[in-house]
């Protein structure tokens, strides 16, 4: 892939990633929250609570509160290498991506895009 597909490829992943983030409705939020966390607390090891993490850190992105939202993934990247579970592991990396966006580290941001890129191929 040359340099230029590379870096189309990333910014459709970048353009597609905010609308669908900002289409989300604000309002179920707190109860969504509410409802993963408290699932969280007893589900097992397994691809059902990566998928549930990386649910939640997208509910906080779609808040703009990036801290929460990266720490949530932080969660979710290293269960999922643990798995061995690609997808999770390629969504983890692209929640990183964003919740680095959000705080404007864009070279930060653009090196997880890169590694959830290499993983989705």
């Amino acid at each position: 892939m040359t340099k230029m597909n590379k870096v189309l490829v990333i910014l459709s992943t970048i353009l597609r990633l905010g609308v669908a983030y900002s289409q989300t409705p604000g309002l179920v939020y707190s109860k969504t929250i509410d409802s993963l966390k408290k699932v969280l607390q007893s589900e097992k090891d397994d691809t059902n609570k990566v998928n549930m993490l990386n649910e939640l850190s997208y509910i906080f992105l779609a808040n703009q509160k990036s801290d929460s939202a990266l720490l949530i993934a932080s969660q979710s990247l290293p269960l999922s290498r643990k798995l061995g579970f690609k997808e999770g592991e390629g969504t983890a990396y692209l929640r990183f991506g964003y919740g680095f966006q959000l705080e404007s580290k864009f070279d930060e941001a653009l090196k997880y895009y890169l590694r959830a890129l290499e993983i989705f191929k």
